[in-house]
């Protein structure tokens, strides 16, 4: 009767075990609780799939539990030691994902198994825990709570801790340890084949992120398998005639420009460029900013502070009366991160978005930006605050990217532009980059010289805590007090008024100089800055409003089934912006669906530059345009977006009505491009430059 007594409490516990973990999992890959942007729906098979995924990873642990433990007492506080250690595991994934607005993958170790500044983003991953902590991930805890109650409490006296027996004695605990532990190992592999199987011959089998495949077969039992393709894959694919055929078929079809325009999906018409800008800034210096982390939503944004509504970003706003403003521009970043923006907006190709195209795909001499400005005998240099081996930029950007010089944090220090007393989040600061950066144009143009210069901001990197550096020559947008906005929205903010001011100082500097006549200022956002915003906006709207446009998405994100959609939206959407400081027509604005990847080719139309190769579109045609995000596969058009996983769909506004079958088209059309896109990067295609065609 004894042992019957134990063996109940010990299946009860074990069965609270499995369930309690599966839930973790099940809620790691939730986009609610990770706030995800996430292109994915959990169908009945994925959920299915994922449960018996982890479920059986879960049984391989427990049967070796009862394998090495003779004693139920011993097992217990096994589960518990494993609870917890899965606990940490899922802690740590939030804590990334938090981070890189991403699900974590194993190819997200190249950035750390390389000699790429591991340690700085190491430190970064620790900051971020007390924001963590603050935001409500203590949920993934409590099943830890769980088991310890009822381990203490529930299921073990006292007087029973020394006489406590086993419910697998002798020669059935052997066999009930294997047998668990290989049904556990059997059924993780056919959750995989299962999956695989799938997606087998469709755009996942090459495209799937890695939020998509641990929804879908379990989030351990997903690293698992990732682990071992990680580990044994080929970085760089053989060489045999298959691949030579298929390589031989890709030169054809660049050599046809069959990828020059992205011909178009709507009316079947091919664009060209827009003719009337044409060589405007020709023999212009420019300079283009890369903004670390600027979303669209902040451009224009006012917000109500001590009474009275403030303008966020005054100095930008001031630039918007002299530029070519595009209002509708995502982001491209993949995996990657701000390297991935740096790669499409050089080359106007589309970044792998589930691996580091900047470590797996560059190594060839790419048609870039910085190689066309070269062409055209201009001075070229990139510039960042951070170490130079951090994305491998100081051999990336020389090397493929083909600039004359990368100046990092190194370099500057070298320099003297290092002051121990004014770094901002540990690195120097934007205000002090740019102060260099215009000194450099100085400098090169009194050579007679033209300059191209690409300096990569930071100080708005999170975590957005506080950093009292950003008040050294700047006043408080907030005051200290100030408690309307919650952090980290209230941090992002002030960082973004922080950039604002350094934009301005940057052109007071260059104007002071006597260079800003003759100098284009380019900037755009690489990446959103993976806040969930609209839980803090939406109840508070009327601390927010905007002077350039409604702010619409508040109200949209109103509407519970519709959040999901608005968020992806809103996070990938960022601004680019040229200005011209002699301008005296009224500014441009291009409404239209852009991303980073037409930034090169219309850059390369405004300064009348050649290029072999023309990837993407020029953003200021006509072109109807769709913008997709590597990250999680969604499709912007106008104001609507689709899945490209799904096909489910959104229309923001209202306006726009694609019938299933011409979102599917677009879906297709898309897949192609991308498809063909990835196989010019994986094979290396690009021939010297002697070979390229006319």
């Amino acid at each position: 009767m004894e042992k019957h007594i134990y063996r109940n409490k010990f299946i009860v516990f074990s069965l609270v075990f499995f369930v309690l973990n599966i839930i973790n999992s099940y809620l790691s890959s939730w986009t609610k609780v990770n706030a995800l942007p996430s292109a994915y729906l959990r169908d009945s098979f994925m959920v299915v799939n994922s449960i018996i995924g982890d479920a059986a990873f879960f049984a391989v642990f427990y049967g070796l539990g009862i394998l090495i433990f003779k004693s139920d007492n011993a097992r217990y506080r096994y589960m518990i030691v494993l609870t917890t250690f899965f606990s940490l595991l899922y802690f740590a994934l939030s804590v990334f994902i938090s981070n890189y607005g991403m699900f974590f993958s194993f190819w997200n170790l190249d950035l750390f198994t390389r000699d790429t500044g591991a340690s700085e983003s190491f430190v970064f991953v620790l900051q971020s825990i007390f924001i963590i902590i603050r935001g409500g991930k203590i949920i993934f805890f409590i099943p830890i709570i769980i088991l310890t109650f009822l381990y203490y409490y529930k299921f073990i006296r006292k007087e029973e801790e020394k006489t406590f027996s086993s419910s697998f004695p002798g020669f059935r605990r052997w066999l009930g340890g294997f047998v668990i532990a290989f049904l556990g190992i059997f059924f993780m592999g056919s959750s995989y084949v299962s999956y695989k199987e799938v997606n087998k011959g469709t755009w996942y089998e090459d495209n799937a992120s890695a939020l998509y495949a641990a929804e879908s077969m379990g989030v351990f039992n997903y690293y698992v398998f990732e682990a071992f393709d990680y580990a044994f894959s080929e970085k760089i694919p053989e060489k045999d005639d298959l691949i030579e055929e298929k390589i031989a078929e890709l030169k054809i079809k660049l050599e046809q420009h069959q990828y020059v325009n992205q011909i178009n999906i709507l009316d079947g018409q091919n664009y060209g460029p827009n003719l009337e800008y044409k060589g405007i800034y020709e023999d212009k210096n420019l300079i283009l900013i890369q903004a670390e982390s600027l979303n669209q939503f902040v451009i224009g944004l006012e917000v109500l502070v001590d009474g009275d509504y403030k303008e966020l970003t005054p100095n930008i706003n001031k630039m918007l009366e002299k530029s070519i403003y595009f209002n509708n521009f995502y982001t491209a970043a993949g995996i990657g991160n701000t390297s991935d923006s740096e790669f499409t907006v050089l080359t106007g190709l589309y970044p792998t978005g589930n691996k580091y195209t900047v470590f797996n795909h560059v190594g060839v001499d790419l048609p870039t930006l910085a190689e066309s400005f070269k062409n055209e005998d201009y001075v070229t240099k990139s510039y960042h605050a951070n170490v130079g081996y951090y994305y491998d930029r100081k051999n990336v950007h020389v090397n493929s990217y083909n600039f004359d010089e990368h100046i990092s944090e190194e370099d500057l220090k070298e320099l003297g532009v290092y002051d121990e007393n004014r770094i901002v989040h540990r690195w120097i600061s934007d205000l002090d980059l740019l102060r260099y950066v215009a000194s450099d144009v100085k400098t090169i143009n009194d050579q007679g010289k033209k300059f191209f210069g690409m300096p990569i901001t930071i100080s708005t990197h999170m975590p957005y805590e506080e950093d009292l550096n950003l008040f050294l020559e700047k006043d408080r947008f907030f005051s200290a007090d100030y408690s309307s906005i919650e952090y980290p929205l209230l941090g992002y903010l002030e960082h973004i008024s922080y950039m604002d001011f350094c934009f301005g100082q940057f052109l007071a500097e260059l104007e002071t100089l006597g260079v800003l006549d003759n100098t284009i200022i380019a900037f755009y956002g690489d990446h959103g800055n993976s806040i969930d915003f609209l839980d803090t906006m939406v109840p508070n709207a009327n601390l927010f409003r905007n002077k350039f446009r409604t702010m619409y998405e508040i109200e949209l994100g109103r509407k519970d089934l519709e959040r999901r959609f608005v968020q992806r939206m809103l996070l990938s959407r960022v601004p680019f912006v040229i200005y011209d400081h002699n301008r005296t027509e009224a500014p441009v604005i291009q409404d239209k669906v852009r991303n980073t990847t037409v930034v090169s080719r219309t850059i390369s139309n405004l300064f009348n530059l050649k290029q072999e190769y023309y990837f993407g579109i020029d953003g200021l045609s006509n072109q109807p345009f769709f913008a997709y995000c590597p990250r999680n596969n969604n499709i912007y058009i106008g104001d609507m977006i689709i899945s490209s996983q799904s096909g489910e769909y959104f229309d923001c506004d209202g306006n726009i009505n694609y019938d299933a079958y011409r979102r599917n088209v677009i879906i297709k059309r898309y897949k192609e491009l991308k498809d063909f896109n990835d196989k010019l990067l994986e094979y290396k295609i690009f021939p010297p430059l002697e070979e390229s065609p006319e």
